[in-house]
């Protein structure tokens, strides 16, 4: 509040949680503090050894609160601070008990000037300041106050004052550091106008693929001055593994396919998460390129060091100066994408892709495996690449235009066949992580074995066809969905639009480019139609939820959210409801660009329609999309019937009028508005909605050609 001016004090610490252990709500929230109220702790990681330490620290008398691996923590704390007296003393052996990775800040009521942190297996850095220090996990948190940085290693501990910071190694013994000098600028960190991180990351794309791009390309040439790797070590290599997650992965998978083409090197591809797990056939004569934005990654640390032990090479492909993979690896290329806020990646999978094409066609040319002719037009079209991105992002409105056709899907389904189906692994993941929406990609070749079954009448299948070489056989499985109902959005090249739009009606169009470069431009619009679907569905698009806070209302209390209402559609207008359920369980949905229902429409609705949220009232089995809450239908009561006079309307004062209790427990208030002359109002029930696990009644009135529109929102009773 007031920007923290109403908080006294010199000295705090906060934290954004992952739910890892407990629900979302305040009890669980970080900082944890000790049973006397003298420690406090924040964390990031998963203490593995939570239930062993809290068994022994319940059987010692000590009173837990959360339901979180973090309070052991605290509770430890002054645990052994009773023993020794001493704040460092206490975090030197909490941290010889705790198992597991934590990024930890600690504060002690009797040390009220400095703050105790401490790292192993997840990110933490420090920042150098005028008369202050830093502690964060991440450069974006402290670049508006310090660009002098200092990144934690595991098994460090560092004591942060007002006058500086003095590091501890694992041995708790004094050490000095590399201080790293942030280059980014503030901006970069900020909005800039857009109304989301994700879009303005998604049109920063051309320059990201610029930065990464042209200081590479010399003369006809790639050139990494930065890799230490020589060309017999490069020859020496038999074997290559790709290792990354989530988005990173299907980076290595557009690889795998581009870089056996160049090389003629065997390339797998392989899960952070599973590597280490998988036994996997490593040793010196093995290239192992890791792949993070962060070099953070948990996952992927433990998947490099598990190579190193093994005798590989390890090659990463990093955004973060400095980070944790960076230095630990052998051979470390940047991306320079600068920051990225939003939690769906975009610029970094963009730059990430660039960077390892250009080390295939690097490493093919040392090799001798690579035609002179094909080198030099990728070459030559790796430096088009970012106005090309910037050409594929002008067309938003066609993107635009479908995303509002198909955002009522609820299973959509990606084909395509080699690099077509690499790029469909992102594409799906993209849509389902922020638009919630189940998604699949498939090799089209697969889908006769079993998955053509889950195609029927009205499923949305995005035909992705933009590899030249494989592109009547694309068609073919084209005809294939189509011919069993699929409703098909197709994305191909310039030079296919004509062919593609024989057979289907919705066509997405990417330039001409080189093979290998395909996916860097065909992700685009792919980005872009998640976004605008996730708009369309009304989602939290930069935080996806399961990060998102609900609000937890007490139980029975009734929340009243008035919306404007203009025309026939609200463009921008926006409900947000916040639901109270049993035991303060938390709930939250939105619902944007809704439709305000004219009076002239209302009227001519019969007794038993439904409504359709992009189109308004009609006839047949419609539905409105609440948010990421759907397939539930909104039955018309009583069209302009005038059945409750006594309903929400705005423009006047609202004036509880009681309630009652109906068959399932749940309040239905009811309330009047007291200077509202308009008494025909048609009435729509939402029979039953199940929103994270709390089923909600809700009534709301609904009438046309007034200023305001309110919803009633009910809880049990």
């Amino acid at each position: 509040v007031h920007g923290g001016a109403d908080v006294e004090g010199t000295i705090g610490m906060g934290h954004t949680r992952w739910a890892t252990h407990g629900a979302p709500n305040d009890v669980n929230s970080h900082p944890h503090v000790s049973e006397n109220g003298k420690f406090a702790v924040i964390h990031n990681g998963i203490i593995e050894n939570y239930v062993e330490l809290k068994e022994f620290l319940i059987s010692q008398g000590v009173t837990f609160r959360s339901e979180t691996d973090t309070e052991v923590v605290a509770q430890l704390l002054e645990f052994y601070c009773n023993e020794c007296g001493d704040f460092f003393e206490s975090v030197g052996r909490v941290l010889r008990r705790i198992e597991g990775a934590y990024a930890l800040g600690m504060l002690c009521a009797d040390c009220p000037d400095r703050i105790i942190a401490a790292r192993k297996d997840a990110p933490l850095l420090l920042g150098f300041g005028e008369g202050c220090s830093f502690l964060a996990s991440d450069a974006t948190a402290i670049i508006k106050h310090t660009r002098d940085v200092v990144y934690m290693d595991d098994g460090e501990i560092a004591v942060l004052t007002r006058g500086g910071i003095q590091l501890y190694n694992a041995m708790q013994q004094p050490i000095e550091k590399e201080h790293h000098h942030i280059e980014w600028e503030v901006s970069a960190a900020e909005k800039g106008g857009y109304p989301h991180f994700m879009l303005k990351e998604i049109m920063e794309q051309p320059d990201a693929l610029r930065h990464a791009i042209a200081p590479r390309l010399r003369g006809g040439e790639i050139v990494f001055d930065d890799l230490k790797l020589t060309p017999e070590k490069i020859r020496g290599f038999d074997r290559i593994f790709i290792v990354a997650c989530g988005s990173s992965y299907h980076v290595g998978m557009v690889g795998k396919y581009n870089l056996e083409h160049l090389l003629r090197r065997n390339v797998e591809v392989a899960l952070a998460s599973e590597f280490r797990y998988s036994d996997p056939i490593v040793d010196d004569r093995t290239l192992v390129i890791i792949i993070s934005q962060s070099g953070e990654t948990l996952d992927t640390m433990a998947a490099l060091r598990e190579a190193k032990k093994r005798g590989a090479y390890i090659l990463s492909i990093v955004n973060v100066v400095g980070s944790s993979i960076a230095r630990e690896s052998d051979d470390v290329l940047y991306t320079w994408a600068g920051p990225e806020i939003a939690v769906a990646t975009t610029k970094a999978y963009s730059t990430q892709l660039a960077v390892l094409d250009m080390v295939g066609l690097c490493f093919a040319k040392i090799l001798g495996t690579v035609r002179e002719e094909e080198y030099a037009d990728a070459v030559r079209e790796l430096a088009l690449l970012p106005d090309k991105v910037k050409e594929t992002l002008g067309h938003c409105e066609d993107i635009q235009k479908y995303a509002a056709q198909h955002f009522h899907h609820e299973s959509v389904f990606f084909i395509g066949r080699n690099l077509d189906y690499a790029l469909g692994l992102e594409g799906s993941l993209k849509l389902k992580e922020i638009s919630y929406i189940h998604s699949e990609a498939y090799a089209s070749g697969e889908l006769k074995h079993g998955t053509i079954s889950l195609i029927e009448d009205g499923t949305l299948v995005i035909a992705l066809g933009t590899y030249g070489p494989l592109f009547d056989k694309a068609m073919s499985n084209v005809v294939e969905v189509k011919a069993r109902g699929a409703d098909v959005l197709a994305l191909t090249t310039e030079s296919h639009r004509g062919e593609m739009a024989k057979t289907v009606d919705h066509v997405l169009t990417i330039p001409d480019t080189a093979a290998m470069l395909l996916p860097s431009l065909g992700v685009v619009p792919l980005q872009l139609f998640s976004y605008y679907i996730a708009l369309q569905r009304g989602c939290d698009i930069d935080k996806p939820r399961k990060a998102v806070q609900g609000v937890a209302l007490p139980q029975g209390q009734v929340v009243l959210v008035p919306f404007v209402v203009a025309g026939e559609d609200t463009g921008q207008n926006r409900i947000v409801g916040a639901l109270g359920a049993a035991q303060q369980r938390t709930a939250f949905f939105e619902v944007e660009r809704c439709v305000a229902l004219q009076k002239q429409a209302l009227g001519a609705v019969s007794t038993g329609g439904h409504i359709d949220r992009a189109a308004g009232w009609a006839g047949g089995q419609r539905r409105l999309q609440f948010g990421s809450v759907v397939g539930h239908a909104v039955r018309h009561q009583a069209a302009a019937a005038g059945i409750h006079k006594e309903a929400l309307l705005s423009g006047g004062k609202f004036q509880r009028i009681g309630h009652t209790v109906d068959g399932d427990g749940y309040r239905v208030a009811a309330a009047r508005l007291q200077g509202v002359e308009r008494e025909n109002v048609g009435v729509t029930i939402i029979d039953s909605i199940t929103i994270q696990g709390n089923r909600v009644r809700s009534r709301c009135a609904v009438a046309a050609g007034i200023d305001q529109l309110c919803l009633l929102y009910t809880s049990p009773s």
